[in-house]
C-alpha cells in the first residue's frame, strides 16, 4: 500500500498540487526511513526551490526536505548542489513578510546543508552569498542571526572587510530593535568564531564578553568562553592565567560539567610552543580586497 497507493499520491501533489499540498508533499519526504526513497526526490524538490514562482513556503519546504538529505556519518551531501540556490532565496525581497518568517526557515536550511560553505567549495556568487549572510546578521530574531555566522565559518581574510562592522555589531548586542534574547552559542558565539578563525587579537576580549551576556545559562557561556580561548591556543596563554585568579572560574576546573570544557582548553594553549601572530580587527579588516 505504502508504495502502490501513497507514493502516487504523493507525487501527484508534489508536481501538480496547490501550495499547501507540496509543502504536505515535501514533509513527507523530505524526512523518510527509506532514505533511498527521499534521494529519488532530489530534484524534484530543486526544482520547486529554484522556481521563484512558487509559493515562498513551498519553496522552504523543498530547501527543508533538501537540508535532511545531507549525512554526516556517511560523509554523503547530495543537496549541497542546490546550496547556493536557497542562498540566493534569502536575497530576494518580500515586502508582506515583515518579520523574516521566510529568511528564518530558509537560514535554517542553509546552515543544515553544509557547515562551511567555504571548505565546500560552494560558495558560488560571491555578493550574493554575502548579501544573504548580512540579511540574516540583520534579523531580528538571533537565530537567524546565528544561521548567518554559521555562513560565515571559513571565510577567508580578504574578505572580512564586508561583514567586519556587522560582526561587531551583533556580539555588542546592543541593537534595541531585537526581539528575542542573545544565546551565548548562537548569534554571538558565531560572530566570535569569526574573529578566532581569522586570529584576530580583540576576539579575546569579545569571548569573555560573553559571560556579560544577560541571558543565557551560565555554563552554557562558560564553554563558550573556553571553547574560544582553546582556538586561540598559545595566545591565550595570559589571559588564562589571569582568570585563574577570580573567583567564578576557581571551581571551574573541578566542576564535572566544566572540567573537561576546561582540561582540553588547557592542552590546546600548553601544547601550543609556537602561537601564530595575531592580527588586530583594523588590521584585519583593511587586509581585504579593495
Amino acid at each position: 500500500m505504502y508504495r502502490d497507493e501513497i507514493l502516487p499520491m504523493l507525487d501527484k501533489m508534489l508536481k501538480d498540487g496547490t501550495n499547501y499540498d507540496k509543502i504536505l508533499a515535501c514533509g513527507f519526504h523530505g524526512y523518510p526511513q527509506d532514505k533511498k526513497l527521499g534521494l529519488s526526490y532530489l530534484d524534484a524538490y530543486g526544482a520547486i526551490l529554484r522556481d521563484t514562482k512558487e509559493d515562498p513556503w513551498a519553496r522552504v519546504a523543498a530547501a527543508g526536505a533538501l537540508a535532511y538529505m545531507n549525512d554526516s556519518k556517511s560523509k554523503s551531501y547530495p543537496s549541497e548542489k542546490y546550496y547556493m540556490d536557497a542562498v540566493k532565496m534569502i536575497t530576494e525581497e518580500r515586502p508582506l513578510d515583515r518579520f523574516g518568517d521566510v529568511d528564518w526557515a530558509i537560514g535554517g536550511s542553509v546552515a543544515k546543508m553544509c557547515d562551511d560553505a567555504f571548505a565546500a567549495g560552494l560558495v558560488g556568487d560571491i555578493e550574493i552569498f554575502y548579501k544573504a549572510a548580512i540579511k540574516l546578521l540583520n534579523h531580528k530574531h538571533q537565530h537567524p542571526r546565528g544561521d548567518g555566522a554559521k555562513m560565515l565559518r571559513g571565510m577567508p581574510l580578504e574578505d572580512f572587510h564586508r561583514v567586519a562592522d556587522k560582526v561587531i555589531h551583533v556580539i555588542e548586542d546592543k541593537d534595541r530593535t531585537y526581539h528575542s534574547y542573545h544565546s551565548p552559542g548562537g548569534p554571538v558565539g558565531g560572530c566570535v568564531s569569526i574573529l578566532v578563525k581569522l586570529n584576530i587579537e580583540e576576539g579575546i576580549t569579545y569571548a569573555l564578553g560573553i559571560l556579560n551576556i544577560k541571558s543565557g545559562k551560565g555554563s552554557f557561556k562558560l564553554r563558550a568562553v573556553m571553547d574560544a580561548l582553546a582556538a586561540y591556543g598559545g595566545n591565550a596563554k595570559e589571559t588564562v592565567e589571569q582568570l585563574k585568579k577570580e573567583d567564578k572560574w576557581k571551581k571551574v576546573p573541578t566542576n564535572r560539567k566544566l572540567k573537561g570544557n576546561w582540561n582540553r582548553m588547557i592542552k590546546a594553549i600548553e601544547t601550543d610552543k609556537s602561537p601564530k601572530k595575531m592580527i588586530t580587527f583594523k588590521e584585519a579588516k583593511s587586509a581585504g580586497r579593495k
